[in-house]
Order: structure tokens, then C-alpha cells, then sequence
């Protein structure tokens, strides 16, 4: 059966999910931002659930366009920040 993804309270208990988490973070005058994803459920279906997510996360997003370029893992981003 094939499911859409749907949005549901961060507190409901759901068999198979991915969260997702946004954050602007404010550095001195710089605004960063954060994006996470994370699947839970059962192993079988947590890649499909992650990338389920992303795929309508990503054909829904109506800000900025984002680019690999412009993307960091938290060490690499807090080393840019704080030189």
C-alpha cells in the first residue's frame, strides 16, 4: 500500500515517520540555518521514509533555492562562524 506523506503532531505516536526540523540560528548579524531529517520506524521502510519526506519537503519548499555549495555539516558551519 502506497501512503502519502502527511504531517502529524510531534507528540502521536506513528509506526513509520521522519521528522523534520528547521532551525534559524542568529550569530552576530548572520542568520544560519539548520535542516534535519530523521526516519524512525520499522528498518525496512526507514530509507523510505526519509526519503519520502525529503522528496515532498523539497517539492513544497517555496523559500531560497538551496545549494550543495551553500551546505555544511555542524563542524565545517561552526568552524565558518567562528574564525
Amino acid at each position: 500500500m502506497e501512503f502519502s506523506p502527511q504531517a502529524v503532531f510531534a507528540n502521536e505516536r506513528i509506526d513509520n515517520g521522519c521528522s523534520v526540523e528547521l532551525t534559524r540560528l542568529l550569530i552576530l548579524p548572520n542568520p544560519w540555518w539548520s535542516l534535519a531529517f530523521e526516519a524512525s520506524g520499522e528498518e525496512a521502510c526507514l530509507m523510505d521514509n526519509l526519503q519520502k519526506t525529503a522528496s515532498w519537503v523539497f517539492k513544497t519548499y517555496e523559500g531560497s533555492k538551496l545549494l550543495a555549495a551553500d551546505s555544511f555539516a555542524y563542524p565545517s558551519g561552526l568552524e565558518l562562524v567562528c574564525q
